[in-house]
């Protein structure tokens, strides 16, 4: 299979560079794969905001802006999950971007960026020299390490090569594995590398009809299925993200479909893990969705307030959609022949109410999920494969 098939992307309208960090190699790297752009050198972001103030939608244009820039912040920080009542796999999250170029209807990012720019962080060195640190702190801790949270994981990747950076720098060191979540199919940069079982891609998935309708400028879930072929083709291991599932008259028979095409797709003995999170969303959040996306309906459903804050569905309705995509993973994993103890599948952001009346238990405590995915990515390929076998 050709690897342009897996480039999909819209490039940058304008390119825009903090002179500080003009000289860095990494940023005449990227430089270099725009040519037909003009790099604008600017001291910093409020420059540009000032010129998106001009535009006449500018959480719209930013999406086509690119900012290169250092970090300012640390890189990796505590999921954001951690709230009480609310289970957390206590991930890692490595933010090497702010803004996604993606045009998701129900992305929280329109509360959190007024402008929508995405900006990329160029110092790559003080990035893996925090890794370390976070290591060094940890030194008998596995440590799980996410991306995607704040922009998608490989949407630029085909401009800043970064994930092939990334698996080569994370599978150097011990004791870290790297998700890399994406709605894209842009996964040509992980060819030819050794994943050594502790690199995840993920994707995240829906209904047919809600990526369709809401999950704009993203690729169709054909191509992320194809996509998730070819790099378990590669040995990496393979994720999926329900997330977020929305409701709606027949959201049954669609999301039955979407799981069955999971397993269709790559063999249970390369999923990592496989998680389920219900819509929910910041109260401001529907305002700009009436505004910027008149015909999306997902707002106009039953909501309630929950602990985080977010407008959420009531635990009722919650734990019936959960359940029903529960028994439909367990069906088809069961028919790998594979123990159901192995099946790591998860609530994303949920209550601890709501894990008990779906899956009969609960979390006990902060680390029981962290527990549960490290020893999916620890757990030999083989082993399972083998229990495939025998059964």
């Amino acid at each position: 299979m050709a690897l342009r098939e897996f480039q999909s992307y819209d490039r940058p309208r304008r390119l825009f560079v903090q002179r500080a960090v003009w000289d860095l190699e990494h940023t005449q790297e990227i430089v270099r794969e725009m040519p037909e752009l003009t790099a604008e050198r600017v001291d910093s972001e409020a420059d540009i905001h000032g010129i998106l103030d001009r535009e006449e939608a500018p959480e719209t244009v930013g999406k086509s802006y690119l900012y290169l820039a250092g970090n300012p912040n640390r890189f990796f920080k505590l999921c954001p999950g951690l709230v009480p009542d609310l289970a957390c796999c206590d991930v890692h999250v490595l933010n090497f971007a702010v803004g996604c170029n993606l045009d998701c209807t129900y992305c929280f990012l329109q509360t959190y960026l007024p402008y929508s720019l995405v900006t990329y962080f160029v110092n790559l060195d003080d990035m893996f020299r925090e890794l370390d640190e976070l290591l060094e702190q940890r030194p008998r801790e596995f440590m799980r390490v996410c991306t995607g949270e704040l922009t998608d994981s490989l949407s630029l990747d085909p401009l800043v090569h970064l994930s092939r950076r990334l698996v080569t720098e994370f599978t150097r060191r011990e004791r870290v594995s790297l998700e890399l979540k994406t709605k894209t199919a842009n996964i040509a940069e992980l060819e030819g590398l050794d994943p050594k079982g502790r690199v995840i891609v993920s994707w995240t998935v829906n209904a047919e009809s809600v990526s369709r309708r809401e999950e704009l400028r993203c690729v169709s879930l054909d191509e992320r299925f194809r996509a998730a072929a070819q790099a378990e083709a590669w040995g990496y291991r393979i994720g999926f993200h329900f997330d977020p599932i929305i409701h709606y008259p027949g959201w049954d028979e669609e999301y039955r479909r979407t799981v069955e095409r999971i397993f269709e797709t790559v063999r249970p003995a390369s999923l990592a893990w496989i998680s389920l999170g219900c819509l929910r969303f910041d109260p401001r959040l529907k305002e700009i969705v009436q505004r910027r996306f008149p015909g999306s309906r997902f707002v106009y459903g039953e909501f309630i307030p929950g602990p985080d804050g977010k407008m959420r569905y009531p635990e009722t309705l919650r734990v019936e959609m959960f359940s029903k995509m529960k028994e439909w993973i367990y069906a088809h994993w069961r028919r790998s022949g594979l123990p159901l103890e192995c099946l790591p599948l998860y609530l994303c952001m949920e209550s601890y109410s709501v894990w008990e009346k779906v899956f009969g238990r609960a979390p006990r405590c902060r680390g029981d999920m962290a527990r549960m995915l490290d020893e999916s990515i620890e757990r030999p390929l083989h082993d399972l494969a083998r229990t495939t076998r025998q059964a």
